[in-house]
């Protein structure tokens, strides 16, 4: 009896040794794995570095010993020609604007929130109208949902007209625009004066 419960005991311990060792080579591999990513990673951190370092370099050498004229310049672009158009001198520096053009900026902003302002007393007022039922009833409101549901009918059967109806507008649009671009335009500038 002794020797089994030995025998039991000393099996058990080999199968814990062999699960210890099997867990431990397990976490051997794992840890060579993370090793080998910390090592690309380590790797990759300092290439990034190098680059950076390399474009701060060249950023540096070019702010400090180039002239902006000169870098232009070199671009095939006239500083003169960028003072005297607008739209390209704001990209280089801000252009100031004088006391008229922000008076008429102003007047426009505020002729915007006025339109918004009536718009959005028009929404309201037509909203309080319509809960208290003021507005008119149109005819086609009257009609009983049986004429609904048979006109609802009457498109399921003829589902097709709708899709030739399309067609048939495509093909105009583009046969009108065709034979219009060889006439001539009408001059209505006298006249609308």
């Amino acid at each position: 009896m002794v020797v089994s419960t030995r025998a039991g005991s000393s099996q058990r311990a080999e199968d814990l040794q062999r699960e210890i060792l099997d867990t431990v080579s397990q976490l051997s591999k794992r840890l060579e794995k993370l090793q080998t990513t910390v090592e690309s990673q380590a790797k990759t951190i300092e290439e990034i570095r190098q680059r950076n370092s390399e474009s701060e370099n060249l950023l540096h050498k070019l702010t400090s010993e180039t002239d902006p004229v000169n870098v232009q310049e070199a671009c095939g672009v006239d500083p003169a020609f960028i003072e005297r158009n607008r739209l390209l001198g704001e990209t280089l520096r801000k252009r100031k604007q004088t006391a008229e053009e922000k008076s008429e900026r102003r007047k426009k902003q505020k002729i915007g929130a006025e339109i918004f302002t009536v718009y959005c007393l028009l929404f309201c007022g037509m909203m309080l109208l319509s809960f208290f039922d003021v507005l008119p009833i149109f005819e086609w409101e009257k009609k009983p949902k049986e004429w609904f549901f048979e006109t609802m009918d009457l498109l399921a059967d003829h589902i097709h007209v709708p899709f030739l109806i399309c067609l048939v507008y495509l093909i105009s649009i583009f046969t009108i625009q065709d034979w219009m671009r060889a006439k001539t335009a009408f001059d209505l500038r006298k006249p609308l004066a």
